[in-house]
């Protein structure tokens, strides 16, 4: 499959390097001249570039980091959107730095919990809108941690999680630049396949748009900048809906941010998690260093 890296095109880096050289012309009102203060982020270099995705999306230090979403997962058939059910996600990630300058690692965690559309409350039982039958919900199980490596070519993703095998296509989309604002997306189209199964293949789309401040990404001393997300995610129907041969796609969409303790993830998010997985909200760095649980879709 192909792999594609933050490495832009020419065309491409003369257009930011352009945009990041209109807004040093502009201050905090976005509208005055001015050569004081922090100025614009100017990734003009692979590198420079890799670096604000990494300030952006993980951080330069290697204390934990967390990133909640909130989200709604809707059934298309026919074309037709029709809401099934909420999601409140939360991931816990660390970055080690590696031996060679701009090489890094992340080990991630995450932990979806699937909730009523009308209530918010923890769903046990889920009524199937397609099929009219009534799923007993198993109990939502963590997921990973999981390391990849970051080299200058990008992201290594893994070949293989326990109970599946994975084919990646991965790429950046180009940053865009306007004021104080810096927009900087990913995209990734995922096969997993099951062996030793009848399992059929999964797939799935991801498309995450993030959000930071020129501003707070040309602060040199930190190492992690405020960062906001959209996600959508388009995949085939999860096994646990009893689908069959039923045509359609199963598509979340979403929004969250990322934050430095757990004690700043949502409310709901923590509620759930203490009683669901307590020794994980007790300890989030701790259950970074566990094996990974057994990949379920």
């Amino acid at each position: 499959m192909r792999f594609e890296t933050l490495d832009l095109t020419r065309r491409q880096w003369l257009g930011l390097a352009a945009g990041a050289a209109t807004a040093t012309t502009l201050g905090p009102n976005h509208g005055e001249a001015t050569t004081a203060g922090p100025q614009p982020a100017r990734a003009q270099t692979p590198a420079a570039l890799r670096q604000m995705y990494r300030r952006m999306r993980f951080a330069r230090h290697e204390q934990p980091l967390f990133w909640w979403i909130r989200a709604v997962k809707y059934g298309l058939v026919e074309q037709k959107l029709l809401p099934l059910y909420l999601m409140e996600v939360g991931t816990i990630m660390r970055c080690r730095n590696g031996s060679v300058p701009g090489r890094f690692s992340v080990t991630s965690l995450e932990l979806v919990y699937n909730l009523d559309l009308s209530s918010g409350a923890l769903l046990e039982t889920w009524l199937n809108p397609y099929t009219n039958e009534t799923i007993r919900m198993r109990p939502p199980a963590p997921l990973g941690p999981t390391r990849i490596d970051w080299t200058e070519s990008g992201p290594q993703l893994p070949t293989e999680l326990p109970g599946a095998r994975l084919e990646h296509e991965y790429r950046t989309t180009p940053p865009v630049l306007e004021r104080d604002d810096v927009f900087l997306g990913d995209e990734s189209y995922t096969i997993a396949t099951f062996p030793g199964t009848d399992a059929r293949p999964f797939h799935v789309n991801d498309a995450s748009a993030y959000h930071a401040s020129h501003r707070e990404l040309d602060d040199a001393r930190r190492d992690s900048v405020a960062c906001t997300v959209s996600f959508d995610a388009y995949s085939s129907w999860q096994r646990w809906m009893n689908m069959g041969d039923r045509p359609g796609s199963l598509i979340s969409r979403g929004s969250g941010r990322k934050v430095d303790q757990m004690a700043q993830m949502p409310a709901n998010f923590q509620a759930l998690a203490q009683r669901l997985h307590p020794e994980i909200h007790r300890d989030p760095a701790g259950a970074l260093d566990r094996p990974a649980a057994r990949f379920e879709r």
